[in-house]
């Protein structure tokens, strides 16, 4: 059978049950081979959308896309950030910051990401704001990585053959399974994450997902204010990997003595706005911007082995950014530059 014969098959299989590990990745082939019919792969989508994200699914796209995907060398202990982004909630760069502060914090920072989607100011629109480079690949993000603790990995530059689905993705206007993945896409191949989902039912199945596919020390969380990050205003509930064990916990920020904090206080804007409102956090202004980033960078310090736990890595985080490291770290990515 040609590859649109495959998908529709899948296709009238799942409007009366999920697909088997085997069944998904003859169907990931088929979707990204040449002659797969577009409207045939919309359709497929659609109707895998219908069914519970599980661990399962993840892992057989995630592999798939690995194959395919640009790679680079990363430092060991390498972390990354990245989350599934789409929380609709419009806030500051609360994981761009996070990822610039734990670099100063003495993290390698592997930051995946891409321009805004949903939002209006993506990491990669707010890194370019600040004239932080967003394009290096190969060698040059090698080199960065390794000298300067940071690179940010533009997801379109390692994952071209995502291109082929990006059409279709837009004509469907509906979360699928792509929405879950960049987290699992890592160009580096981290082990250690610090995963914000837009949906608490994506707890279990990233982080399985993670154990799987190799992970070491990994949180996976979700906001009871539904951001998919940390919040100051509300619990945040994730799982925890850690020595190939998977614990629940819940993050409730005033047990570690940190303020809370309403969300209209993180409320963003335009990359522009947002790039302005980081560039006061690191030249020290106070408040709930402030508090959220080092919350949020304490997490990636627990996971690179760098706190023992959120309280300690806030105090580090904080106590860094107060002494003026953030912006040393800005200006020295705004100096780097390809070749």
């Amino acid at each position: 059978m040609n590859a649109t014969t495959i998908l529709a098959t899948f296709t009238s299989t799942l409007q009366h049950q999920p697909l088997p590990a085997e069944a998904l990745q003859q169907a990931f082939q088929s979707m990204f081979d040449d002659g797969a019919d577009a409207r045939v792969v919309g359709e497929f989508l659609l109707a895998l959308s219908h069914h519970a994200v599980t661990a399962d699914m993840l892992v057989v796209a995630a592999r798939f896309l690995r194959a395919e995907a640009h790679t680079i060398q990363a430092p060991a202990g390498a972390a990354d950030n990245c989350g599934t982004g789409g929380d609709g909630l419009h806030t500051l760069n609360i994981s761009t910051a996070a990822a610039l502060l734990a670099s100063a914090c003495g993290v390698t920072m592997a930051k995946h990401g891409n321009r805004a989607v949903s939002s209006q100011s993506g990491s990669a629109d707010v890194l370019q704001a600040l004239n932080i480079p967003t394009q290096l690949v190969g060698h040059d993000a090698e080199r960065a990585l390794a000298q300067k603790n940071f690179c940010f990995l533009m997801a379109p530059l390692y994952h071209p053959i995502l291109r082929r689905v990006a059409d279709v993705r837009r004509a469907l206007g509906v979360r699928t399974i792509f929405n879950c993945l960049a987290p699992l896409l890592s160009p580096a191949c981290v082990k250690h994450q610090v995963v914000g989902v837009y949906d608490q039912k994506l707890l279990h199945p990233v982080a399985q997902a993670l154990l799987h596919l190799g992970s070491e020390h990994a949180w996976v969380l979700h906001s009871r204010d539904g951001m998919d990050e940390i919040s100051l205003s509300a619990p945040t509930d994730y799982v925890e990997l850690k020595n190939g064990q998977l614990r629940d916990g819940v993050i409730e920020v005033e047990k570690f003595g940190i303020a809370s904090a309403p969300m209209r206080h993180l409320r963003g804007g335009n990359a522009q706005h947002n790039a302005a409102a980081l560039v006061r956090l690191a030249l020290g202004e106070r408040g709930a911007y402030a508090d959220s980033t080092c919350l949020n960078a304490a997490a990636i310090l627990v996971v690179a082995q760098k706190a023992a736990d959120i309280g300690e890595g806030f105090s580090v985080a904080q106590k860094l950014l107060r002494d003026g490291k953030l912006n040393n770290k800005i200006i020295e990515m705004q100096s780097v530059h390809h070749g």
